[in-house]
């Protein structure tokens, strides 16, 4: 190695420009996948349901008693005030994220249900817990479910019903 800096310039210079830019630029992306791993792993969610069922989904933020407190289900009309049970869920891990989603016939009335066994809701005594549910890709609005709502349970009908 030289010392630095050197008293006198290369004997020999370099040929400028030393290589040719391409005429065309290169094919992007390419056609092959790459052969490195995802820091996450990524899940494959049901994208389609079979002909005259719909996507319901249900994203349930649990606060921090959900596991003892809270509890939904999802029912099909079956008579002029009667319900059937579809699904019924609980024992949510408490303060994470649970998501669940089923295709329900779109002939049908249907209702999810929410409960809570104190009254309490989901937010925000006992953390910010929530939820959101979507029936053919559409929010469904519904009032929060919150300690201010006074309430053990909360439901909304979606579907083909009557009003």
């Amino acid at each position: 190695p030289t010392t630095s800096p050197t008293k006198s310039p290369s004997h020999t210079p370099t040929k400028s420009p030393t290589i040719s830019p391409s005429k065309s630029p290169t094919k992007s992306p390419t056609t092959s996948p790459t052969k490195s791993l995802t820091t996450s792993p990524t899940t494959s969610p049901k994208t389609d349901c079979p002909r005259g069922k719909s996507k319901f989904v249900v994203e349930l933020m649990a606060d921090k008693n959900s596991k003892r407190q809270n509890k939904y289900s999802i029912q099909r009309r079956k008579g002029a005030k009667k319900w059937k049970q579809i699904v019924k869920k609980k024992g949510f891990t408490n303060s994470a994220l649970h998501t669940f989603d089923i295709c329900l016939k779109t002939n049908k009335c249907h209702r999810f249900k929410i409960l809570d066994k104190k009254k309490n809701g989901l937010c925000c005594q006992y953390g910010e817990g929530g939820y959101k549910i979507y029936y053919k890709g559409n929010e469904l609005k519904h009032v929060k479910f919150d300690e201010n709502f006074g309430k053990k349970f909360q439901s909304k009908k979606f579907g083909k019903c009557s009003k």
